[in-house]
């Protein structure tokens, strides 16, 4: 019997439910089922550790750019453990009986909104915060050649406009359409259901938690250089953007000196 087959008995046409439910029934029913099923979740295994080391990479990064230096304990191997063994917990709710339920609604609100959020974010800080200009110097130092003036427009007004486009329709999109998750009832969807007011309002935390960082970051690096400017600070290492501000100090390099580039 094909697996097509069993795709067809068990109803199923996409989504999560093709790789955890029905692909696990329907090898379950081929004959040699332990040898598949041993590649087929080896072969799932292998492309989550892949995407982990990405991910992992810049948040450790991230952490040791910001803490290292300030935090004497704060050391790769600690941050690494800590990241690693967060992780498990989280990823231990996915594993619960419901866990397919809170893996939909984990899918459905923390990548389309807050990833195009924070792409928006990264367009405006790179052309316009930082300049499409210096960017493209950087990159003329890199490459030794400046880009071409289309990518700074693509960059500075395209890109932006585009990003905003697909936000502000997806928030329309889940405003106007109910917001369900998918049933199933022996390995067979069954029908939709929709999320309680207490799963909504998890949902919006968990959204909060991902692009919160940004606007908070935002306004402690404006107090900071405002305290800076009237004396509160005697000197000050910010890593945002690179930019360093000393009162006093050896150094003083702010985002006013650059305003004119």
């Amino acid at each position: 019997m094909t697996i097509g087959y069993w795709f067809g008995a068990f109803q199923v046409a996409s989504g999560p439910g093709l790789a955890f439910i029905a692909f696990s029934e329907a090898l379950g029913l081929m004959p040699g089922a332990p040898f598949w099923s041993v590649l087929f979740f080896l072969t799932l295994i292998a492309l989550a550790v892949d995407s982990m080391f990405g991910t992992i990479e810049v948040l450790l990064t991230d952490i040791l750019d910001e803490l290292e230096q300030k935090w004497q304990f704060i050391t790769k191997s600690r941050v690494l453990l800590a990241l690693c063994f967060s992780g498990l917990l989280v990823g231990l709710v996915f594993v619960l009986q419901s866990g397919y339920y809170t893996f939909q609604l984990f899918n459905t609100f923390s990548i389309t909104l807050p990833l195009l959020v924070i792409a928006l974010c990264e367009c405006i800080a790179v052309a316009w915060v930082y300049g499409a200009e210096r960017f493209g110097n950087d990159m003329e130092r890199v490459t030794g050649r400046f880009p071409q003036r289309l990518w700074l427009y693509m960059w500075k007004y395209v890109s932006p406009l585009v990003v905003s486009l697909i936000l502000v329709g997806s928030i329309i999109a889940q405003g106007i359409n109910p917001i369900n998750y998918n049933i199933y009832h022996n390995y067979t969807e069954s029908g939709n259901g929709q999320y309680p007011p207490w799963a909504l309002f998890c949902a919006s935390l968990m959204i909060f938690i991902i692009i919160g960082p940004i606007p908070v970051r935002f306004l402690l690096y404006y107090i900071q250089r405002w305290r800076t400017r009237n004396g509160y600070l005697v000197q000050t290492d910010d890593t945002l953007m690179g930019h360093v501000t000393s009162a006093g100090g050896s150094v003083y390099r702010s985002l006013d000196d650059t305003d004119s580039n």
